[in-house]
């Protein structure tokens, strides 16, 4: 819901847009961290220091770019899913 909630607020401040970067393909969401290489990945480092200090890793893959978890918009809506979810299951929420 951390990803959920920033990009909610994000939006509810730039008029109902999400960030930019955002697509309609299901993608992996890149870490925030400076220096990070995010090609191929979501990049939402515009929601960095107003709308969340760090984005949640899957603690399965603590290295590389990706957070492992992924993000994709239908209209306005945001949905974001966990992959790598135990059992092989993938977890999705939105709004």
């Amino acid at each position: 819901n951390i990803i959920l909630n920033a990009v909610e607020t994000y939006a509810r401040d730039h008029g109902g847009s999400l960030p930019e970067t955002i697509t309609t393909s299901e993608t992996e969401i890149c870490r925030i961290e400076k220096g990070i290489d995010c090609t191929g990945l979501i990049d939402l480092r515009t929601l960095s220091g107003t709308y969340v200090l760090t984005l949640p890793i899957d603690p399965s893959t603590m290295t590389g770019a990706s957070t492992s978890y992924t993000i994709f918009r239908t209209g306005q809506n945001v949905i974001v899913g966990a992959p790598l979810a135990e059992k092989g299951m993938t977890i999705r929420t939105g709004r």
